[in-house]
């Protein structure tokens, strides 16, 4: 496949390009002809998976391993939700021109925290973070290809945004700034979007919350024409961004008859869900979308929710938009230490197949995780498995080779991961196999967990 691109092509479809007719004719050649002395080392598609951790008769797996999954063989049609890479890479610090601040570790630069809205006329403007230039926005026909529009439209120092459509044809914008001691939510107003004249006084502050610092507002006006905002409320004592994650996130609620005095709803208060997005359906029905894991929660009131739904789509800081198809358009964004942050846009599609993926067990002596994955449903063409950084999405071929049991096939069938964390070095900017992402792409559509998150986090969580 690389001798049939080119390295450069190569490397962008890697990174999760959707390919052209062209393109497609291509992988399915390579595909049907099996793997090239040029692509470096791929796994071995098989029907037999090889032993996994712990399967070995001589092998001692530390606590008792359970048997591996056996995978339906004929369930049926099924749906599930699949997604489609729109645009892999937007607003990064080279576009914005932004450069790299010798001594920092983790680079701030680029665009991250997106907020996109459609105006009167169709068209869409896209608010983002971009340190060091404070809130950037850009303008777009079809909400896929977007234009630098201003720079710098409130103070610099508050990335995480959220506006409500005014009465006059006006916007209001709400932003977290934090002060001495805490953070307080402010708003700002104004009548083309682009110029915005902050209000006096604060609508919420942390101390309204028993947590610790708030983030990341979302405002948004109720079926009954009153007003409701989610936040993110830290833990007391950690802050946004720190390098060994968090003890936990939750989102809090304020509601509002005017946007301006806010009383919180002690009623909302759910552990795990970070910069919330809200979709208001015709029929009056809530949808918040939060990640990470992305999590999709439906609520008729605002205060009683449904269980959480995961939707298999890796990023962070999510803002979602429901399109005129009933498709959901995702932005996200993606970060590297080294070159700071850009966005991604991803689009919902149904597809034909499903997956499930569990963890089969975890040797504590060697730091050996097994994942058993069962792809079910059918497919006019094979489902990869992939092993990817959870930044760029660029396959590890060593990494698949040597943990991958079967790299490919027509569902049904069941594939297992092993990921052996024993000897890698650890802390929070190491990466680990754990650290890695699960993709599965028919050569469109793809689906995708962050396995830490996900998966391996969870299991030792409950299995203290």
């Amino acid at each position: 496949m690389l001798r049939g691109f080119g390295a450069d092509l190569f490397e962008d479809l890697s990174r999760g390009r959707q390919p052209n007719a062209a393109e497609g004719e291509v992988i399915g050649f390579c595909l049907s002809a099996g793997p090239s002395a040029d692509a470096g080392p791929q796994p071995a598609p098989t029907d037999e998976p090889r032993p996994a951790q712990g399967d070995g008769p001589d092998h001692d797996d530390g606590p008792d391993a359970p048997e591996p999954v056996v995978c339906p063989t004929d369930q049926g049609p099924v749906s599930g939700l699949g997604w489609i890479t729109e645009v892999n890479r937007l607003m990064d610090a080279v576009t914005l021109g932004h450069s790299p601040v010798a001594g920092v570790l983790d680079q701030s630069i680029g665009a991250s925290d997106p907020r996109v809205v459609q105006l009167a006329d169709g068209t869409y403007r896209l608010y983002f973070a971009a340190t060091p230039d404070g809130l950037t926005v850009a303008k777009s026909n079809d909400g896929i290809d977007w234009e630098l529009e201003a720079r710098t439209v409130i103070p610099s120092g508050m990335p995480h945004t959220s506006l409500v459509s005014l009465a006059d044809g006006g916007w209001r914008l709400f932003a977290v700034k934090n002060v001495s001691g805490g953070s307080v939510v402010k708003s700002f107003v104004s009548t083309d979007g682009l110029e915005f004249t902050e209000e006096p006084g604060d609508r919420l502050t942390n101390d309204d919350f028993p947590f610790g610092n708030i983030q990341s507002p979302f405002a948004f006006e109720m079926p009954d024409g009153s007003f409701r905002m989610y936040l993110t409320a830290y833990p007391e004592g950690e802050q946004a961004a720190q390098p060994n994650g968090y003890s936990v996130l939750r989102m809090v609620s304020a509601t509002s008859d005017d946007m301006l005095s806010w009383s919180t709803d002690p009623g909302v208060v759910i552990e795990g869900l970070d910069h919330p997005s809200v979709v208001v359906s015709d029929d009056g029905t809530i949808t918040i979308y939060a990640g990470t894991p992305f999590t999709k929660l439906v609520s008729t009131d605002g205060r009683q929710f449904s269980q959480p739904e995961y939707l298999d789509l890796s990023g962070r800081d999510f803002d979602v938009k429901l399109m005129a198809t009933g498709q959901l358009r995702v932005y996200s964004n993606g970060h590297d230490f080294d070159e700071g942050s850009w966005l991604r846009i991803s689009r919902s599609t149904t597809v034909t197949w499903d997956a499930e993926i569990s963890v089969r067990g975890y040797d504590s002596i060697n730091d050996v995780f097994t994942l058993d994955v069962c792809v079910t449903g059918s497919s006019a063409t094979p489902i990869e498995v992939h092993l990817t950084d959870k930044d760029h999405r660029i396959r590890k071929l060593d990494f698949e080779s040597s943990s991958v049991s079967v790299a490919q096939g027509i569902p049904p069938f069941r594939t297992t991961i092993t990921l052996d964390d024993g000897g890698v070095p650890g802390g929070p900017y190491d990466w680990r196999p754990t650290k890695s992402m699960l993709r599965l792409f028919d050569g469109v559509t793809i689906r995708e967990w962050a396995i830490d998150e996900v998966f391996t986090d969870q299991y030792l969580a409950a299995s203290k």
